[in-house]
């Protein structure tokens, strides 16, 4: 049976129109923001020995085909490098790598929770008994002065933090802080600091800045110290903000061993305890908007935080 010609062209016109909108469709995907969604999850744990305690809290991205999964690859990585070393001061593995299923964010936990709790409650006994043996070997000690000195043996702390800082649907941003505390004067603050990934295919983001910036940067990196370091009295000279500072290069500021990461506040500068300053001055920490950072970005940076 003849179709209507009315009919023939309007069902013609109507794939033609489905035609260009599949078209649309995907020069506006091809047009989007590079990466997307990532989901979470999130694990927490506690427990303590005789003289340590331990605190785990870990974020990782889920295991998803693609981006994710090299995201999380790397976080694995740096979980286990903190924790196979923790309180110690040497190159060797304190205990194995993980051998089980890496996508397993349970057994993961599992492990390095056993193993660190164990490793740091040895090495927390070991402590306490040297100082156990020179409490009670000593002669200028009364008893009662043992007697409160073995009472107030120090606990030993590892706390370990690994997860999201902020993300957008081009980058994620995550915060590794441990701190560890092993009996001395003060706690500190260890980790890797704040490492970006681009969520397009995973990769890490380093370096965020030029290598060779580190003089033309001054000027933001002197502006930004000072008003980190202001205090009631109002806002520090250059002299006075150097006289704070402590580093071998005169005049000239290092940047951070820690890359510097994006925030919606602009690109954000951390030195860590004793980098350039006093224990006292805590970890220098700063943000600097983008227009005034851009020209010192490394490409890379700057295509993956869409600048």
């Amino acid at each position: 049976m003849a179709v209507p010609a009315d009919l023939a062209i309007n069902g013609i016109t109507m794939r033609i129109s489905k035609f260009i909108l599949i078209i649309v469709v995907l020069l506006a995907a091809s047009c989007a923001p590079r990466g997307g969604a990532i989901s979470y999850e999130q694990r927490h744990f506690s427990d303590s020995t005789a003289h340590a305690y331990l605190v785990m809290n870990l974020e990782l991205p889920a295991a998803r085909p693609g981006a994710a999964r090299v995201i999380r690859e790397a976080l694995v990585e740096v979980m286990d490098q903190a924790l196979c070393h923790a309180d110690t001061y040497v190159d060797e593995r304190a205990f194995p790598r993980f051998g089980g299923n890496p996508d397993d964010t349970d057994a993961l936990m599992d492990y390095y929770t056993t193993q660190t709790l164990e490793h740091i409650g040895r090495l927390s006994d070991s402590d306490y008994q040297e100082r156990e043996s020179a409490i009670r070997e000593s002669d200028t000690l009364t008893p009662e002065e043992k007697e409160l000195l073995s009472a107030e043996a120090p606990m030993w702390a590892y706390e370990f933090n690994l997860g999201l800082e902020n993300e957008t649907d081009r980058y994620a941003v995550f915060r590794h802080l441990d701190y560890t505390y092993m009996g001395g004067a003060h706690g500190g603050i260890l980790g890797s600091g704040f490492p970006t990934f681009d969520k397009q295919d995973g990769h890490q983001v380093t370096p965020v800045l030029q290598p060779d910036c580190t003089e033309d940067i001054q000027p933001l990196l002197v502006k930004g110290l000072m008003e980190y370091f202001e205090d009631a009295d109002g806002p520090l000279t250059e002299d006075e903000l150097f006289e704070i500072l402590l580093f071998d290069q005169e005049g000239v500021i290092p940047l951070p061993t820690w890359e510097p990461y994006p925030s919606p506040e602009g690109l954000v500068f951390t030195y860590q305890q004793y980098e350039i300053a006093s224990y006292a001055a805590g970890m220098p920490s700063f943000a600097v908007p983008f227009d005034q950072v851009r020209a010192y970005l490394s490409a890379d940076a700057c295509r993956v935080f869409g600048l």
